[in-house]
């Protein structure tokens, strides 16, 4: 059941590498899908630990290979990509509805802000790109609204309350997802802090305007509107984490620049850098946390649901002795109670 999960996830530091590359360079481009392969909150997404785990893994791929196709567009200027900016943000939207067309938030905004984008062939490419992103996701809303016309308005007014109603009880302020960027990316309470400062190293690093202008856009237009919504969800703003772990690869290739300053040896140099980076894919990783997720440890605190979730298990486990036959479907029960 989770194989596609997973394989999206090994999939998606290729993505990260080939826009650190493309943006910036190799050697960004390889910490940032380090720095990701090691998340600790990715990890538990792909096992399954948080809710909404097969979408938001999904909805991650989708955006991702969206931005990474733009990337590529952008750097070759063949169309091929400008199909597959298409396809990817098409399904990023049959996943989890509009914030799919991230992409095209920041290569619009581009399109009008850099004069080197403000030309008939990029609108021209644009437009196409769109077009073939409506027909990637029309097909589907055309027939659940006339095949199911009455759940898939309730669906679509369900995703419209998101903005102004809490909805399932998830609540939180205008801070929520500052607050939880350490649950995001691992460590302690001085990450959210180090996490934006890193933001800083990511636009002194960008080579081109263009780029710095739709990684601002995407970062920019994701919080402010998920931090407006009512309804809040921890991951919700983890769709632009590849533009974050390349933030905090700057910043890490930054800290090996300034090192490297004073070591000449450059077998005490690379030494160094290997430990240090291991280091910080060790507080990305976050085994203390893991630890605390998935054991009946003694801080119940961190994982209050843990005993909860093992007799839901055994119970559902056990239900082929309970039930007379396997023609049932159990639905509104309050879990193993």
């Amino acid at each position: 059941m989770r194989i596609p999960s997973v394989i999206m996830m090994s999939v998606l530091p290729l993505f990260i590498y080939r826009i650190g590359k493309i943006t910036i360079n190799s050697r960004i481009g390889y910490y940032g899908a380090l720095l990701f392969c090691s998340s600790y909150f990715m990890h538990q997404i792909v096992s399954g630990f948080f809710t909404n785990d097969h979408n938001d893994v999904a909805f991650l791929f989708y955006v991702t290979a969206s931005i990474w196709a733009w990337t590529e567009y952008q750097h070759s200027g063949k169309i091929k990509w400008i199909i597959l900016i298409s396809v990817f943000s098409g399904c990023a939207i049959l996943v989890k509805w509009l914030v799919g067309l991230l992409v095209f938030a920041g290569w619009g905004v581009a399109s009008i802000a850099i004069k080197e984008l403000r030309n008939k062939i990029n609108y021209k490419h644009f437009i196409f790109s769109l077009l073939i992103c409506f027909a990637v996701v029309a097909p589907w809303q055309i027939y659940i609204h006339y095949s199911f016309p009455q759940e898939s308005n309730y669906e679509l007014s369900l995703n419209a309350k998101h903005l102004t109603t809490v909805v399932e009880g998830h609540s939180g302020d205008a801070l929520y997802y500052f607050k939880n960027l350490n649950e995001l990316y691992g460590g302690g309470d001085w990450v959210p802090y180090a996490v934006i400062l890193s933001i800083f190293f990511l636009f002194k690093a960008l080579k081109q305007k263009k780029y710095k202008l739709v990684f601002f856009i995407n970062i920019v237009f994701v919080y402010l509107l998920f931090s407006i919504a009512a309804t809040k969800m921890i991951a919700f703003c983890f769709i632009v984490s590849p533009v974050v772990f390349l933030a905090l690869a700057s910043m890490v290739e930054s800290l090996f620049l300034f090192l490297a300053k004073f070591l000449n040896q450059s077998f005490i140099k690379n030494s160094m850098f290997s430990f240090l980076l291991f280091a910080i894919c060790f507080i990305t990783l976050d085994s203390n946390e893991i630890k605390y997720r998935h054991y009946i440890s003694d801080k119940p605190e961190r994982n209050n649901i843990r005993e909860e979730r093992i007799k839901e298990v055994n119970f559902i486990k056990s239900l082929n002795t309970i039930l007379p036959s396997e023609d049932y479907v159990i639905f509104n029960c309050a879990h193993y109670k």
